[in-house]
């Protein structure tokens, strides 16, 4: 059976998101979503009827949380990426930037890189949030 990665292009008000094949290197569905957590819930009870190994997006200022969350809450393994990397890929793979294409390369990214992030607990989470509102740094 085939595994699939997946790839989000994350934006404040849309998220591009594109299914891709690792062996034949071609999406197989792609779609939007927004970042809202009742859209994203829903999205990812969509998805999870794909075999997905790995989903990916890039690290985008704190916009990329919500779809982190709402992945680990389906029990999607995800890796937010380095966007510098990302963007070197993509350049390697001579492709445009579109964002379904910026989708479809972060897909890529996440069949060749093996490590995910770990979700982390819901108390670590609590204390970030207090954090973050405090104006201190989050924790490493």
């Amino acid at each position: 059976m085939t595994k699939y990665t997946l790839g989000i292009d994350v934006a404040q008000k849309v998220c591009i998101w594109v299914l891709f094949d690792p062996i034949t290197q071609n999406p197989v569905s792609h779609g939007r979503v927004r970042p809202l957590p009742q859209d994203l819930t829903q999205w990812v009870n969509h998805i999870r009827r794909y075999p997905i190994v790995r989903a990916a997006v890039e690290a985008s200022g704190g916009w990329e949380q919500p779809v982190v969350q709402a992945l680990h809450q389906g029990n999607i393994p995800v890796l937010v990426a380095n966007p510098k990397r990302v963007s070197r890929l993509r350049e390697a793979m001579g492709w445009a930037k579109t964002d379904v294409l910026d989708a479809q390369v972060i897909a890529l990214y996440a069949a060749l890189t093996p490590h995910t992030t770990q979700r982390p607990s819901p108390h670590r989470e609590k204390v970030q949030a207090l954090l973050k509102r405090r104006g201190h740094h989050s924790l490493p």
